[in-house]
């Protein structure tokens, strides 16, 4: 028995020395649960100490996940000293490359809500969702809402359903029209636009609603207008009131017929009823706001090319002194 013995400590050791002309290979399964297992073993240069050395030295060749008992029991078998063996596998679950994969694996929601069971703290239940992702989770306001009622962070409900990628409902009446970004796109920009094109019918009124991050077209008056196509850079404001936010706008008009060109602003001043309208919707039933633009086309087939600025002032007004 003392030569079976011999023998497997004399593998391991030969293995060792033949690192020194070629790449060590991993440590196999059997040839360690049988040093372990065996309390006649205890040459130093193969105890458990030492096959945790070479454990981080060279690896393994198994997935410890399916050989942890085994591993356990070679140990109690070998009246392994506790500790030795606690440090020996997570040795291995460091080295074992299936282990490493699942855990870099995106999390399923079901795994999401098993770490809020075991009250995992906030800090890393964020940080394993930021590094693993979550695949089971929809970009809808439904997710979103699902997640706080669960008790989860208003930082990982953001991580896991960007509000600027929740889809909005569409507009009863309305053609849906979706928006590109720009390259500046940036939701937490100080100052947010939205540039549209379209041809709008001779003798027409059309209507365009920016809402979150899709735009929304109709005739009011005539035919419908078409070759809709804009980009923006920021979601429309949410919850922003009114006497808040601050716009300006502009269009470069462009005549089919005659190719005469017209500049129309905010600034601009018209008689009468105006070309374009402008204004601010408050939220509504859905919690998004909205932006209004109305275009009267009382000439030819006009193409406008109009872009909309605005910001959102979050610095309390002053009161003024009362009179003395």
């Amino acid at each position: 028995m003392m030569i079976q013995i011999t023998v497997l400590a004399s593998m391991l050791s030969l293995t060792c020395g033949a690192a020194q002309v070629q790449v060590e290979p991993p440590l196999d399964v059997d040839l360690l649960t049988r040093l372990i297992g065996d309390p006649r073993v205890n040459d130093p240069s193969v105890n458990v100490p030492a096959l945790t050395r070479e454990i981080q030295s060279r690896g393994i060749s198994f997935n410890l996940e399916n050989y942890l008992t085994q591993i356990l029991r070679a140990g109690l078998r070998g009246k392994r000293d506790p500790d030795e063996m606690a440090a020996l596998v997570l040795a291995g679950l460091h080295a074992c490359q299936d282990c490493r994969t699942r855990m870099l694996t995106p999390m399923t929601k079901e795994e999401l809500l098993t770490l809020k069971k075991w009250r995992f703290s906030t800090e890393a239940i964020l940080d394993e969702a930021r590094i693993r992702g979550v695949k089971d989770i929809e970009i809808t306001e439904s997710a979103a809402n699902e997640l706080r009622s669960a008790g989860f962070s208003e930082d990982l409900v953001t991580l896991l359903v960007p509000d600027d990628k929740v889809p909005v409902a569409a507009l009863e009446g309305y053609v849906s029209i979706p928006l590109k970004r720009s390259d500046e796109y940036n939701p937490a920009a100080p100052e947010g636009f939205v540039k549209v094109t379209s041809e709008v019918p001779a003798k027409s009124q059309s209507e365009f609603v920016f809402k979150h991050n899709r735009l929304f077209a109709k005739a009011v008056n005539g035919k419908e207008p078409k070759d809709v196509s804009g980009y923006f850079n920021k979601p429309a404001p949410r919850n922003a009131k009114t006497e808040s936010v601050r716009i300006k706008w502009g269009a470069q008009v462009t005549d089919k017929e005659t190719n005469k060109v017209r500049n129309l602003s905010s600034e601009s001043k018209s008689k009468g009823k105006p070309e374009i309208e402008v204004s601010y919707l408050e939220s509504g039933p859905d919690d998004r706001s909205r932006f209004l633009i109305r275009i009267a086309n009382e000439h030819n087939q006009q193409q406008y090319s109009f872009w909309l600025v605005w910001t959102v002032v979050t610095t309390p007004k002053t009161s003024s002194a009362s009179p003395k």
